[in-house]
């Protein structure tokens, strides 16, 4: 599991999130809360964004490896 965050001064964050290359699916990628279902053996890099505003964003990427 993933934890990011993200302190600005704006209280309405979006979130996104993709998977490369696509072995699965990140559930609901604009919500605060969300996961990653495997859909198919093999890794992927998921990059997950929370931006809140201008200037005030958080990148991450995560390695998963996906079994049958």
């Amino acid at each position: 599991m993933a934890n990011m965050s993200v302190a600005c001064a704006r209280r309405s964050a979006r979130f996104g999130g993709t998977a490369a290359p696509a072995i699965g699916t990140i559930v609901n990628p604009l919500s605060a809360n969300t996961r990653f279902t495997c859909q198919a053996a093999g890794s992927a890099t998921l990059t997950l964004t929370i931006i809140d505003g201008p200037g005030c964003s958080n990148t991450t990427t995560v390695g998963v490896h996906c079994v049958p």
